[in-house]
């Protein structure tokens, strides 16, 4: 329960992006980004919703920002 509130934001913003409903979605995903700016897998659903949306180059901040707080993650790495 402690932690879920960023889990259940991020699983709540897939699920919006994933109904199309993507405004919503990173309009979530932007608060999580604000409210935990420091969370790996925060920036790591962000970026993944912006590739979901072809937008590549703006994926390229969180998937850096991903890389500085974890260097070498896989993920982060990977979609890079």
């Amino acid at each position: 329960r402690k932690d879920g509130g960023r889990i259940l934001r991020t699983a709540m913003a897939q699920a919006l992006i994933t109904r199309d409903a993507i405004a919503e979605g990173m309009a979530v995903l932007d608060a999580l980004s604000r409210d935990y700016p420091h969370d790996v897998q925060v920036a790591l659903a962000r970026a993944r919703a912006l590739v979901s949306q072809e937008r590549y180059a703006e994926a390229e901040g969180p998937l850096q920002h991903a890389l500085r707080l974890n260097p070498g993650d896989p993920e982060a790495t990977k979609a890079l």
